[in-house]
């Protein structure tokens, strides 16, 4: 009772303004759908969709490096520094490889889709623009996250999603567009980036030499990671790709409209990797670890089971909001908050395996998403918005099944070695 007591307690200290953050978060992605047409929201969750890969294939095992090995060594400043240092080399060649790759095809699927050639250049500037900003932002954020320093996670995270917001607005008043609605993330990103690197400043030195070690430890977390992450790409944004390839315009807009939706299940993830993570990373006692998995596995289900069963009762709401070019996708909004849930319970668990590098096996991920989708493409009909959704939602179910097995083979491996 006691430990239910103090997890209640450090969330709500949290959550209070993360719900705030959330608002302000949902509110501009509406403002977004409602000041679009369905084309150029089109090609705003491409844009997004493209830039969503390039990041996570720049990152592969870093995150996995930075909480692993950080949460042994964040005291020590020095230590700390080259491990910040390295990260950050090692992500420039990362991002590269990764813009080589992918930025033909965000190219590729603009044009196909009617965008002209102007748009497509300056929704590519700003892309690239907020993904430098990605970088100092994933990075340097592990210093105050393994430091503990609620207080400023939140104030970045509010200054970031008030400062968009207010961007989309003005844009609102004088006449927005895909590109400027893009451009006012970009520019939110790099004023957190700017807050950011103010910050650290004081706990780490920002010129500081790559570590050899570091740089050797966190290579191997990436070779263990390149086909579980380079999947993940891909899967990360099934519905989108689905539908670009099979449906219409118009279904890219009504999947990234009910997804916006969606995240409401979603409340909960940026507590966790704010304050859940860093200290599970911390953490070196397994009878503790076990408890504090089971609780926080617990207390996410009651949470978001809560908030699926809000949502169905005032879906029509809901709908409304978005606009009536969207009222007729009642049950795909219930389609979409299933397989939300399913996501974000996968996101939380991956976190906590992350933390503690209990990530190896995850390439068994791949085979069983492959062999459910083969399945899948069978018996659904691709072309339908409906389809597409059920589509992810029955992929994100091995990814669930995969975790918490990495999860009880990592506890039964951590208490064999002690």
């Amino acid at each position: 009772m006691a430990s239910i007591q103090y997890w209640v307690k450090l969330l709500l200290k949290f959550v209070s303004v993360q719900l705030v953050v959330q608002v302000l978060g949902f509110s501009s992605g509406i403002l977004i759908i409602n000041s679009l047409s369905k084309t150029d929201y089109s090609y705003y969750l491409l844009a997004n969709t493209m830039q969503f890969t390039m990041d996570l294939m720049a990152d592969f095992g870093i995150t996995i490096g930075l909480n692993y090995i950080g949460g042994k060594i964040w005291q020590d400043r020095t230590k700390f520094s080259q491990l910040i240092a390295t990260a950050f080399a090692i992500r420039r060649y990362l991002l590269t490889a990764s813009i080589v790759v992918v930025l033909p095809i965000l190219f590729v699927l603009l044009f196909n889709n009617g965008a002209s050639l102007p748009t497509i250049i300056l929704l590519t500037c700003a892309v690239l623009l907020e993904l430098q900003f990605y970088s100092t932002n994933k990075i340097l954020g592990i210093v105050p996250r393994l430091n503990s320093n609620i207080n400023l996670i939140q104030k970045l995270d509010f200054i970031l999603a008030l400062t968009r917001l207010f961007g989309l607005l003005g844009a609102y008043l004088l006449g927005i567009n895909v590109v400027i609605a893009t451009f006012c993330s970009t520019f939110a990103s790099g004023i957190y980036s700017l807050l950011l690197s103010r910050w650290v400043r004081d706990k780490i030195d920002l010129h500081s030499s790559i570590d050899i070690e570091y740089r050797s430890q966190i290579i191997k977390l990436i070779k263990s990671q390149f086909l579980p992450t380079a999947f993940y790409c891909l899967q990360g944004q099934i519905t989108i790709w689905i539908i670009t390839i099979f449906g219409q315009t118009s279904g890219i807009s009504e999947i990234g409209a009910l997804s916006r939706l969606g995240l409401i299940l979603t409340i909960i993830n940026p507590v966790i990797n704010s304050i859940i993570v860093p200290s599970y990373a911390r953490c070196q006692s397994i009878d503790l670890l076990k408890k504090r998995y089971w609780q926080l596995v617990t207390i996410f289900m009651l949470i978001s089971g809560c908030l699926l069963v809000l949502v169905s009762i005032f879906s029509g709401q809901l709908l409304w909001i978005l606009g009536k070019q969207y009222a007729h996708l009642g049950n795909e909004l219930t389609l979409v908050m299933v397989s939300s849930l399913i996501t974000s319970l996968t996101t939380m668990i991956w976190g906590l395996n992350y933390a503690k590098a209990w990530v190896i096996q995850s390439w068994m991920i791949i085979p069983s998403t492959i062999a459910m989708q083969i399945l899948l493409v069978f018996c659904l009909d691709l072309s339908t918005v409906k389809g597409t959704i059920i589509f992810g939602l029955f992929s994100a179910v091995p990814p669930l099944v995969m975790n918490l097995y990495m999860s009880n083979r990592g506890m039964k491996m951590m208490s064999e070695s002690i």
